[in-house]
């Protein structure tokens, strides 16, 4: 779902959609990584609407997309469920996930 409003968002903006990271600066299409586009995409919604992502939500993103050789975050951990049959996840886990996700979807869908 997540990927799939990731790139449901690209295609339909015009413009390039730019993520600054790490002292480079990304373009994101619909072959970036989905890390890339969720951090692209919410960066890019809140400069164009705040109030639709804003600075605390935006960093909570953050936090959830660290890169995988982290090991931490939301993101990994819902990776590691769909393609780790051996790793569970708890009922705090989905609800964590869930709310952390939820106010990007709700932007990536906003008309």
């Amino acid at each position: 779902l997540i990927e799939l409003s990731c790139d449901h968002y690209i295609f339909s903006h015009s413009e390039t959609i730019v993520l600054h990271e790490g002292g480079k600066s990304i373009s994101i299409t619909e072959k970036s990584p989905l890390r890339i586009k969720i951090l692209g995409i919410a960066h890019h919604i809140s400069q164009a609407n705040p109030d639709l992502i804003n600075t605390k939500q935006l960093a909570v993103l953050q936090g959830e997309c660290q890169e995988a050789k982290t090991n931490a975050g939301g993101l990994n951990l819902l990776h590691n469920i769909m393609h780790n049959y051996s790793h569970s996840i708890t009922a705090p886990h989905v609800i964590a996930a869930h709310d952390n996700f939820k106010p990007f979807i709700q932007a990536l869908w906003h008309k």
